[in-house]
């Protein structure tokens, strides 16, 4: 979906989803069966959706500095797992992700990971974000602050069981454009690393025209 996504971006097509892959993340905020997955192929009921965008590369669901890229460049040895790939990998990650910088005005300036959420949902079905909406013209900002090895568990172990906002090293914001100035991080969207930092994060409104399954 990334990729049609990315060819499609601003244009008169409409794209159909027949969710089929490992994670499924993005499918997952719609709620329907496999049946209404089936019948939305050829439905004529249609919604404009927004899209994020890393500089000229274009994003559906969720892109992010950090703790996500350090995942995604550990994951291919790993896939073979299927969906328990993601969480083995984010495990081990929690003990040799390197913490990285973001400077904010009220925040902590060092944490391990920043999302920019299009979508609710990552990583196979954990839900970072989920106040994120996909046609109200803000992506979701989430900076996630543990120092600790301890505080990074608890914080994965709290996002599992959705608990994780409100805790004291998560910071939420809502944003349309973003600039994030610090050099040499890797920026992950979608699953797939497409730039490195410094970049701008934005959000377009109605990108995309998606089918509905039918009520």
């Amino acid at each position: 979906m990334h990729l049609v996504a990315n060819a499609i971006a601003e244009r008169d097509n409409t794209l159909a989803l027949l969710p089929a892959g490992t994670g499924n993340d993005f499918a997952r905020q719609f709620n329907y069966s496999k049946a209404q997955w089936r019948a939305a192929v050829f439905s004529d009921k249609i919604s404009s959706i927004d899209l994020g965008k890393v500089d000229g590369h274009w994003f559906v669901n969720v892109a992010g500095i950090g703790f996500n890229a350090h995942v995604m460049n550990n994951l291919g040895q790993t896939k073979r797992l299927g969906k328990l790939s993601y969480t083995y990998a984010g495990l081990m990650s929690l003990f040799t992700a390197k913490l990285i910088r973001y400077h904010s005005n009220t925040w902590p300036e060092q944490g391990m990971m920043l999302l920019l959420a299009n979508g609710k949902h990552f990583g196979a079905g954990l839900t970072p974000a989920p106040m994120a909406c996909l046609d109200d013209g803000q992506l979701e900002l989430l900076w996630f602050t543990p120092q600790t090895h301890w505080q990074r568990v608890i914080l994965f172990v709290n996002m599992l069981l959705k608990r994780h906002m409100g805790t004291r090293n998560v910071h939420h914001g809502r944003i349309a454009e973003l600039y994030i100035a610090q050099e040499g991080y890797d920026i992950e969207a979608d699953g797939e690393i497409v730039g490195r930092t410094p970049a701008t994060i934005t959000c377009c409104r109605r990108a995309l025209n998606i089918k509905k399954a039918p009520l």
